[in-house]
């Protein structure tokens, strides 16, 4: 008998693990304040992921300008880059375990001396589902219950001017960069 409560907290607790255990970004990691110039002749750019939605908050897709990894953006945090004029291609790919909506890319032009902002975020779409409830006691089995889900539809990218980006990555945590530009 204890070995199947324990089989069943096993099972119920793996997705815990499982969740805890995915890269985030570390609390004393630098911290947005104010936008930075960029140097002379380069564009910079701010791409940021806003916690507007929970739906997949612990997913931390790779992002990928002009099919060079840069780093994983978790939820609410940014990275600052810098390139030189011309037009770039942003895309963001799933990890293991994270929704395939990850699977997207924009474009995106950069002028010289210039500060751009682009968010990107997952929408979510609301359904009707079924939900698991465990029930624990001499036989555990779980009871199916009617439900409503939530899941991510699809990878959103917006360019916003500074006006509207400072209020919403201000506090928000620098991803390291996986290489230097």
């Amino acid at each position: 008998m204890t070995k199947n409560i324990r089989s069943l907290r096993l099972l119920v607790l793996m997705p815990a693990f499982i969740l805890l255990s995915c890269a985030t970004v570390s609390s004393n990691s630098e911290r947005f304040v104010e936008s930075e110039q960029p140097s002379p002749g380069y564009a910079r750019l701010y791409i940021f992921r806003p916690g507007f939605s929970s739906v997949d908050r612990y997913d931390s897709p790779t992002l990928l300008v002009n099919q060079k990894e840069v780093g994983r953006i978790s939820y609410e945090s940014y990275l600052s880059l810098m390139y030189r004029p011309g037009i770039y291609q942003i895309a963001s790919k799933p990890n293991v375990i994270e929704s395939s909506a990850w699977n997207a890319s924009t474009q995106i032009s950069l002028e010289a001396d210039k500060t751009y902002f682009l968010a990107i975020w997952n929408n979510a779409e609301i359904g009707k589902g079924i939900g698991l409830m465990p029930i624990i006691g001499r036989i555990p089995f779980s009871l199916a219950l009617p439900t409503e889900t939530v899941k991510s539809n699809a990878v959103r990218f917006e360019v916003v001017n500074e006006e509207q980006a400072i209020p919403v990555i201000t506090g928000y945590s620098l991803i390291s960069l996986h290489e230097q530009q």
